[in-house]
């Protein structure tokens, strides 16, 4: 391995240092029977990291918490809210397509929730996203350009049918619509 890209948003959010979190990817290696990275490994890292519930020590072996799992999965480089916010929340004559927002008042809203398990059960790499993203813009675009846009699916069944495949690897551009009546 030549480089290794650490997200600083994520050892904030799940308040790891960058020596605690160099400690789970080694011990992560180790686990994988990759060749582990040259890092010393501190005690009291291990202790903390055993306190927090990112590892579990039994007969003096140390394993992996679902909770450090999470770390290097490939969620993490999918960026959900993008695909999320991309997709319209209504159609225009009022037709709900998925949550206004991703957030209610107690957190994360039960629309967001379940398309998010749904995605990320069908995209598992950054590269397949971005071109979800791309198809997804393009039938945007499509039901823009065709006046259709009271027909577009519920986000959850666009994700369900995959309804990305028909506009993988095609460009809809979007027409501008000469407003003006004679």
């Amino acid at each position: 391995m030549d480089t290794l890209e650490i997200k600083l948003s994520l050892l904030a959010r799940e308040k790891l240092t960058i020596n605690q979190y160099l400690t789970l990817f080694k011990i992560n290696q180790l686990i994988k029977d990759e060749k582990p990275i040259n890092f010393i490994v501190l005690q009291s890292d291990l202790n903390e990291l055993e306190e927090n519930n990112f590892l579990k020590k039994e007969n003096n072996e140390l394993y992996l918490t679902k909770k450090s799992n999470k770390l290097f999965s490939k969620e993490e480089d999918i960026d959900f809210e993008e695909f999320f916010n991309l997709y319209p929340p209504k159609t225009p004559n009022g037709r709900v397509l998925r949550a206004a927002s991703k957030e209610g008042l107690r957190g994360l809203t039960k629309d967001y929730e379940n398309n998010y398990k749904r995605y990320i059960k069908q995209i598992n790499d950054e590269e397949t996203h971005n071109k979800v993203l791309e198809a997804t813009k393009n039938m945007i675009n499509d039901h823009v350009n065709r006046h259709a846009m009271d027909y577009l699916p519920k986000l959850e069944t666009y994700i369900n049918q995959n309804g990305w495949d028909k506009y993988l690897g095609k460009t809809v551009k979007k027409v501008k619509q000469n407003t003006e009546r004679l």
